[in-house]
């Protein structure tokens, strides 16, 4: 399906309450780091209001299980806003999320608009339309070129190191929603339920100060209920959507 197109969701600090210990009444310290070359990582533009993504949830899903989740493959999984006019408002959508994507036909990633729509390290994928069981092909390990890049939580607080930091660049970070269902009553997948893994439920940048280091900051707030969350960070230079090295890890 190919039409023409933030807000935050929920964030991360609150998520990573839902994580933490009872007991202890506060987040465990985690932290969560890149391998020594390249990751992939594999953004899934989707939508609950449109009838062809439930097969690429389904096979995003699937990656939940793969050995080399989060060592080498980051998946994520952002709704885009724009089938929402169909009669279904797909509760994990972000107008931030759409413009993600146009973001990346604007910088010739991918060539046009659409869900469900893949893009691997910046790149438009189109392989899964050929073969749903296929998997992007893994870069060659290249340790200088992809740096490595560390992201320490602890409370409320984050820190993040990248080998490579230079002035310009920024360090995201996401919350991901997993086990998550919606039963749809209107649009193209009405009357199914859906069920997501690696669901981007908020996104926040943070840019690198004027001869920074190391990025610091308060983790965003905010609550939307999943069974499962993980924590996915990257770095991109300002302005532009193409990761440069991604990390991502499950939060206690």
């Amino acid at each position: 399906m190919n039409p023409a197109v933030s807000m935050s969701l929920g964030t991360i600090s609150g998520v990573l309450m839902l994580a933490a210990s009872a007991a202890a009444g506060s987040v465990q310290a985690l932290e969560i780091t890149s391998p020594e070359g390249p990751t992939e990582m594999i953004e899934v533009f989707t939508s609950e209001g449109c009838s062809s993504c439930p097969p690429a949830d389904a096979w995003l899903r699937g990656l939940v299980d793969h050995p080399q989740l989060w060592s080498r493959y980051i998946p994520l999984g952002w709704h885009v806003d724009y089938w929402n006019r169909l009669g279904w408002r797909d509760r994990f959508s972000s107008p931030e999320y759409s413009v993600r994507q146009r973001r990346y036909r604007s910088e010739g990633g991918v060539a046009t608009v659409y869900t469900p729509g893949f893009v691997v390290s910046g790149d438009e994928w189109r392989n899964w339309f050929e073969d749903r069981s296929a998997l992007p092909k893994l870069q060659t390990l290249d340790a200088e070129r992809s740096g490595r890049l560390r992201i320490s939580v602890d409370g409320d607080a984050f820190s993040g190191r990248y080998s490579l930091a230079k002035s310009g660049q920024v360090l995201h970070l996401a919350v991901l929603g997993f086990g998550l269902e919606s039963e749809v009553t209107r649009g193209e997948n009405n009357g199914r339920t859906l069920r997501h893994d690696f669901v981007v439920l908020d996104h926040r940048s943070y840019p690198l100060g004027a001869g920074a280091t190391v990025w610091t900051g308060v983790l965003p707030k905010g609550s939307i209920p999943a069974p499962r969350y993980a924590l996915v960070g990257w770095i991109s230079e300002r302005g532009q959507n193409r990761p440069l090295q991604a990390a991502g890890g499950w939060l206690r």
